[in-house]
């Protein structure tokens, strides 16, 4: 992922997710690149559920594009 992409997977978890995926959250805001990938091969189901492609993503960035125009 793209650290936009990490940068706005961290925040769809932390909006949208339950206590743990928050935690997660957090933890990819602080992440760097490698810890990043680490919590993304720990966890794939959430990057999935949480990430690019998502529901909850296309949330975000639906609210971003909204904001921009």
């Amino acid at each position: 992922m793209s650290p936009a992409e990490i940068g706005l997977t961290s925040i769809a978890m932390r909006k949208y997710g339950g206590a743990f995926v928050r935690k997660l959250g957090e933890a990819l805001e602080v992440a760097d690149q490698y810890n990043a990938q680490t919590l993304e091969i720990a966890f794939p189901v959430y990057f999935k559920k949480y990430g690019p492609g998502s529901e909850f993503y296309g949330e975000l960035t639906h609210h971003t594009m909204k904001e921009e125009a």
